[in-house]
Formats: structure tokens, sequence, C-alpha cells
């Protein structure tokens, strides 16, 4: 791989080695080389991609499921904890559930976030005209 200072530069181009085998024994190889994305592409590609994080205020218990360390029971307790006292403020939040800990708080936050609240619709008013 081409690098300079221990970092691989944008623009320039990578080499992977690809081995093909077949039934456990190398039977050939081939270099292919593709370009590195400048930072510009790179930043331009995350944004053209949806936050695929679960929101921790949002989802409901199955979806809370997917992240690392959550079964079904912390799924629950996360939920219902939610929906009593309300939403997290932050990731950090999640440790007034029982059994979450800073440390599995640290091991799910690259896969959540604690968006904001729900916002719930006001309330139509019957019969009054705005002053």
């Amino acid at each position: 791989m081409t690098r300079h200072a221990g970092r691989s530069e944008p623009g320039r181009r990578v080499g992977l080695l690809v081995l093909v085998a077949c039934h456990g024994a190398v039977t050939g190889s081939m270099l292919v080389t593709v370009p590195l994305p400048d930072a510009a592409t790179a930043a331009a590609r995350r944004a053209a991609w949806p936050d695929m994080r679960v929101d921790v205020n949002r989802v409901d218990a199955d979806r809370l499921r997917v992240l690392p360390g959550i079964g079904p029971t912390l799924a629950v307790r996360i939920a219902s904890d939610r929906d009593e006292r309300g939403p997290f403020a932050s990731m950090d939040d999640l440790t007034r559930v029982r059994r979450i800990g800073p440390d599995l708080v640290t091991r799910i936050r690259p896969f959540a976030y604690a968006g904001r609240a729900r916002e719930t619709p006001a309330a139509p008013t019957i019969g009054r005209t705005a002053p």
C-alpha cells in the first residue's frame, strides 16, 4: 500500500493483492489498484448515506435489541424507563436504567444516540379564536 509518514495519501492508488483459492490451495493471484478517496469525496459519501444509528428516544424495544449487549430484557427496561421518566438527554443518561453501566454505554455509543424527544402536537382549541 502506498503510505507516507504512516498515513495513506488522498489521490494516490492502493494496491490490493487478491489470492484465488480452490479447495484450500492458492491457484493464482492478481494485483488490483484502486484510488484512495480524498477528504471531500469521503465527506460527500458520508453525507449521502442516512444516519443508521438507533435513536434511543424514539425506537421500540424490538429495535433496541439490535444494539450490542442489549437483549430483550434490557430493551424492555430502556423503553419502560423512557416512557415513565421521560427521554434520555444524552447517551450517558442510559445509566439510570438498572443493569446498564458506563461500560455498556461506551459499547453501544457508536451505534446509538439520544435524539430530541418526540414532540406531541398541541391540543386543538375548540370554540376559541386566536386574539
